[in-house]
């Protein structure tokens, strides 16, 4: 899909939310890469919703630039309440 396709899909849509799914060992070269890429989808599409299940590295990369870019649009989404394990203090869903 090319990025305007995903693009008009976005913006037909009442509230899209993105999951984020990824690698636990992500390689040195793609680090600022998940980093940009969150950054630009968080400023391109204000509308969108991010989830997570806060999993280490390709979460964690991508979920940094959206933090900066705007916080409310990141949701973690975790299996209990696991305040204490949590890197991103912000939106959290517990499925107790």
């Amino acid at each position: 899909m090319l990025f305007n396709e995903f693009s008009n899909l976005v913006f037909s849509l009442p509230s899209p939310v993105i999951l984020l799914e990824g690698s636990r060992s992500v390689e040195d070269a793609d680090k600022e890469k998940l980093t940009a890429l969150g950054a630009k989808l968080a400023s391109a599409f204000p509308n969108i919703v991010f989830r997570s299940g806060n999993a280490d590295d390709a979460d964690s990369f991508f979920a940094e630039d959206i933090l900066q870019v705007n916080p409310k649009q990141l949701e973690l989404i975790l299996p209990n309440d696991r305040k204490s394990c949590v890197r991103f203090r912000h939106r959290q869903v517990c499925l107790n």
